[in-house]
């Protein structure tokens, strides 16, 4: 690892690149989504709203960079996750079905919204419930592959996601200060006084790589499943929904032995209504024959390339140092999605030609290669997306403001040497 730039004074790296927009077309950008779902389900209003929703949409990503409260921007930074959804739900069906005919919870009155007045309260629900609600849980259109969530009381369900956010949280705030440790220390202790323009996740020794690398890379789950931890409870607590609507947020760990069933059961199922919706319409508009090998295999890299993009456009709402620029900050994360598609591309192939040379007797005996495949590419391409959030500074400050697990790590895991 090249270290030597991140000890040069001539680098102000910590001097942060100045806000250059907004935040008003950012907030336009949710409220026009709202409004297009809450509205008459007229043909002629859809395509103004989606027309709308896509111009606020490019003028967001042109100018992205709106503050330098990493708190407030990350959250505009995942506003496509529900904007691309938004414009495929708003969009009239083959079959010439407006939102409200397509879209409603199974414990209701299908098609329930045509009966609603527009921007009235029960529509303005029904449209943040459809909007929030990515995987359809317990909804006409719930995608494949969700955990089934088992009945359970009210106060059991409370119980148990009380537990599960404190466990989470505490998981997450080692994985943070670990982080932090290992990839944002100096030599003599400090935080924050390195370079972040040189740093890597990559070392030289395979035992600290790992530990950089993972760090990084498991925190999101973590912190996702907190998150949705304390969603539950307080949607439950409030009697919003129901425990039947929080299904698990990530699939089993069973899931981890091939990378296609690492995205496609285990991690990806937030955006699986995205890429399937925009995927499907692309290999229509191409007239590939659906259910062939193309299609599959262009649905997986447009998938990929979808995903790959706006995760990179995402970044780019961040604040950052005034020397990481834009390209250099959000190409790991596109090149790490692209690599993901390839990697399902050889293995599909290699497990294609095992089922033809293994008895299947024997097939079962081979998934630990699986893992251990799995573990090692992520390791490996994981890289890739870990030196972007160096370069973006992110794990500098502290995860809450009572870090529990912060004596612990820097009494017992040291800084990597250079």
């Amino acid at each position: 690892m090249d270290t030597g730039g991140a000890y040069d004074a001539n680098f102000a790296n910590d001097t942060l690149k100045v806000p250059n927009a907004s935040i008003i077309p950012h907030l336009l950008l949710w409220l026009a989504q709202i409004f297009a779902l809450a509205s008459p389900p007229r043909q002629t209003h859809r395509m103004g709203f989606i027309a709308t929703i896509v111009i606020l949409a490019i003028y967001c990503n042109l100018r992205p960079h709106f503050t330098n409260n990493f708190d407030l921007a990350q959250s505009f930074s995942l506003a496509w996750s529900f904007y691309l959804p938004t414009i495929a739900k708003l969009c009239i069906s083959p079959e010439g079905k407006v939102t409200e005919a397509r879209f409603w919870r199974v414990d209701r009155q299908p098609a329930e919204a045509m009966s609603y007045a527009p921007f009235s309260a029960k529509k303005i629900w029904w449209a943040l419930a459809l909007m929030f609600n990515q995987r359809g849980i317990r909804w006409s259109h719930q995608v494949k592959n969700v955990p089934r969530q088992p009945v359970t009381s009210r106060p059991y369900f409370l119980i148990t996601q009380a537990s599960r956010f404190c466990w989470f949280l505490c998981c997450a705030d080692l994985c943070y200060e670990v982080h932090q440790r290992v990839n944002f220390t100096s030599p003599d202790g400090t935080v924050g006084k390195l370079n972040s323009k040189y740093l890597s996740v990559y070392h030289s020794d395979w035992s600290w790589s790992l530990l950089k690398t993972f760090s990084i890379g498991v925190l999101p789950y973590f912190m996702l499943s907190m998150q949705y931890a304390l969603g539950g409870f307080l949607a439950v607590l409030l009697n919003v929904s129901i425990p039947q609507d929080w299904a698990p947020s990530f699939g089993s760990f069973d899931n981890l032995r091939t990378v296609r069933l690492f995205w496609g059961s285990f991690w990806h199922q937030q955006l699986r209504y995205v890429f399937t919706s925009y995927s499907d319409a692309i290999a229509a508009f191409l007239h590939i024959p659906r259910g062939s090998t193309l299609s599959s295999y262009t649905k997986l890299y447009i998938a990929f390339s979808i995903s790959g993009t706006f995760h990179a456009l995402g970044v780019l709402h961040l604040p950052r140092p005034s020397n990481i620029g834009d390209w250099e900050c959000c190409c790991g994360l596109f090149k790490f999605f692209m690599l993901q598609a390839v990697a399902i591309t050889l293995e599909d192939f290699i497990i294609w030609c095992g089922r033809h040379a293994i008895q299947d007797n024997l097939q079962r005996s081979v998934r630990p290669i699986g893992y251990v495949w799995v573990f090692c590419f992520m390791w490996w391409s994981l890289q890739l997306a870990g030196d972007s959030v160096l370069k973006l500074q992110v794990g500098q400050g502290a995860f809450s403001p009572f870090p529990l697990m912060r004596p612990f790590v820097r009494a017992y895991i040291h800084v990597p040497p250079s």
